[in-house]
């Protein structure tokens, strides 16, 4: 199974294509801005003149993120996904920050925690075995521990760091840049259309709080 992996929910932008198991090819870069100018060159780098009609799929992450950078992936894998007519699977950013964390003996649950450059953070729960276990949530760091209920536990994603100190003891932090990858949107995109079939509606954003939209001031 052939799946172009695309994310642009954080701060970075990449696309990924994923053949039976393996990565053909990636690219990808951290940036806080400009992903609409650079996912769509990431795409064909990865594409490397193959058609997409000969893909069985697209994967994108959904959200939560970045207002901006969720809608530019959404929209651009709907288009891809409707000129190639080819399913378009979501894939939280929390699923695919957890796909790529191994969680050590000792430890029965990873917390994702994704930035929410607030006072909240973006939070969802899984178990070892990359399951979800607990629905996304908004929290500030002070709640997290209830959210999360007793016992030893891993921190991954960007708003990790900024959570540990309220875990004290009971936490580690999980290595890695902590923002999700198009390799692992496209991982489990493919194990989605394996299992369940191309779905029925196109994925829609996950956003967990309104956005901030700074109205401008009246003249006098």
């Amino acid at each position: 199974m052939r799946v172009l992996g695309l994310d642009a929910a954080t701060a970075g932008c990449s696309a990924a294509l994923f053949e039976d198991g393996r990565i053909l090819a990636h690219a990808g870069a951290s940036m806080e801005h400009g992903h609409a100018e650079a996912l769509v060159p990431m795409i064909l780098d990865v594409m490397g003149g193959r058609s997409f009609a000969d893909l069985d799929g697209i994967g994108v992450t959904r959200g939560p993120g970045g207002f901006t950078g969720i809608r530019v992936a959404l929209a651009t894998a709907r288009g891809l996904g409707l000129a190639a007519a080819r399913p378009v699977v979501g894939v939280t950013t929390f699923a695919a920050i957890a796909w790529a964390v191994e969680v050590p003996a000792g430890m029965d649950r990873l917390l994702v925690l994704i930035e929410s450059r607030r006072q909240d953070l973006y939070a969802q729960l899984f178990a070892a075995a990359g399951r979800a276990i607990g629905e996304p949530a908004a929290l500030v760091p002070e709640d997290l521990p209830a959210y999360a209920g007793p016992g030893r536990i891993l921190l991954a994603g960007d708003g990790a760091a900024r959570a540990a100190a309220v875990f004290g003891a009971d936490a580690a932090l999980a290595p890695g840049p902590g923002r999700p990858d198009a390799a692992a949107v496209a991982a489990l995109a493919a194990r989605t259309l394996a299992r369940e079939g191309p779905p029925t509606t196109a994925p829609t954003a996950l956003y967990l709080r309104e956005a901030d939209v700074t109205l401008p001031k009246s003249r006098r």
